[in-house]
């Protein structure tokens, strides 16, 4: 699909945004619940670890994948990468950033306006650490390319596999 886009559109500019891999991965079963609430077949909570090895739910967390994916085919001055957690945080740096990278004008958002809310449910520590385990191959490479950019929500999961 990159190929596509290039072919089509030479200078076009791509902007990844990256999520915290278990963050993602629990939102995604949260909104498959919330689309299947009508029928109550569907639980976030009793799904997470059977999706936890279907692979449409963890292909839109392999950055790795992606990323190489797309610089093999994308002049990297036409990539940015941002984190999910600097875009949506407190601060409108990552949203100058990208504003400066596609030269538009900034216009400050209105960051409390959310769309697709998918269900508060609380995440047992249990059912995290196994996710950080399945995702720990993202966070290292994420950890090795993006070292100064992760965010602390990514560090302290990163401190549950041992890592600085």
């Amino acid at each position: 699909g990159f190929s596509a886009i290039r072919d089509f559109y030479p200078d076009a500019k791509f902007i990844f945004v990256m999520r915290n891999p278990v963050d993602r991965y629990w939102s995604n079963l949260r909104f498959h619940e919330k689309k299947a609430a009508d029928t109550g077949r569907f639980s976030a909570l009793r799904e997470f670890e059977n999706k936890l090895d279907d692979p449409r739910y963890l292909l839109r967390t392999d950055y790795r994948r992606t990323l190489n994916e797309l610089h093999r085919v994308v002049d990297r001055k036409n990539i940015i990468v941002c984190f999910y957690e600097d875009l949506f945080g407190n601060t409108t740096d990552t949203l100058k950033r990208i504003t400066d990278f596609l030269e538009i004008q900034y216009i400050p958002p209105d960051l409390d306006y959310r769309v697709n809310v998918s269900p508060e449910i609380e995440l047992p520590a249990a059912l995290k650490k196994l996710a950080i385990r399945k995702f720990e191959g993202i966070y290292n490479y994420v950890l090795e390319n993006y070292r100064e950019q992760v965010p602390e929500s990514w560090r302290k999961d990163i401190a549950l596999l041992g890592k600085p």
